[in-house]
């Protein structure tokens, strides 16, 4: 159960935190690190500070996610080679869909997941452009979780691109999900949307 929720949280982190500003002048590790250190805190922050209703929880999530997640990327990671082939309409479609579901199932839960000790242990290894950014979560019960942040330089930031959690990436979990979907279906991303307009419609529910 413990293990869950910190999954949880560090998927609804790594929806909404990738644009929070770093020092130009510290050296690319150091500035990394600490934009991680950013990014839990400020997402703790917003989402836990106050009593938020259902709604208010939502809406919040929701301004977060659009204002900084690349949802193109996401979108066309997730869905594999299905998505260079797929009507634009289709890709539109999804894109507002994923945004949907990530909000629905994760706005009102994060208060609940964000009761983790963190510590930064810094780079870990680089690929091209990206930062592995190596941490530790320990929850109050059970044993600590290694935690590795993929991050990419933007602006004069960086954003996130993965997280893998005890060796095993968030990324390509959400890929072999979506595209067995589409795979499935006779690679027609529309049979994807259709599953998740469902789930949609069930995370509505009261």
């Amino acid at each position: 159960m413990i293990r869950r929720a910190l999954i949880a949280f560090l998927f609804v982190v790594s929806c909404i935190a990738p644009s929070i500003a770093s020092t130009q002048a510290a050296a690319p590790s150091d500035a990394a690190s600490q934009f991680i250190q950013d990014v839990v805190g400020q997402t703790v922050t917003a989402m836990t500070q106050e009593k938020l209703t259902p709604t208010e929880q939502e809406a919040r999530f929701r301004q977060l996610f659009t204002k900084y997640i690349d949802i193109k990327f996401i979108g066309a990671f997730v869905t594999g080679r299905y998505w260079r082939s797929a009507p634009q309409s289709e890709k539109d479609q999804f894109l507002k869909l994923l945004e949907d579901v990530t909000v629905l199932s994760w706005a009102t839960r994060i208060s609940a997941y964000a009761d983790f000790g963190m510590e930064v242990l810094g780079p870990k290894e680089t690929q091209a452009q990206d930062l592995f950014i190596q941490t530790v979560f320990t929850p109050k019960e059970g044993p600590a979780v290694n935690v590795i942040w993929r991050i990419a330089p933007q602006d004069n930031s960086f954003i996130i691109r993965d997280i893998v959690i005890e060796g095993a990436s968030l990324a390509l979990t959400h890929r072999d999900e979506y595209t067995s979907v589409i795979r499935n279906n006779d690679g027609k991303l529309a049979a994807l949307n259709e599953a998740l307009t469902k789930k949609i419609e069930q995370l509505r529910q009261p």
